[in-house]
């Protein structure tokens, strides 16, 4: 993780992205880090369950 090039933390991408079970979890937040010279994508999703 130390090692990425690049980090993101994607955006909220609004209720037409909720599934019906959307509702049980308030808080998601998903974190990418893209290591260019490994060639290595780690996601990363945090919730509040």
């Amino acid at each position: 993780m130390c090692s990425a090039t690049s980090r993101y933390l994607l955006r909220d991408l609004g209720s037409s992205a909720v599934n019906d079970y959307g509702d049980l979890h308030r808080e998601f937040h998903e974190i990418v880090l893209i290591d260019k010279k490994e060639r290595s994508v780690l996601l990363t999703v945090l919730s509040d369950d």
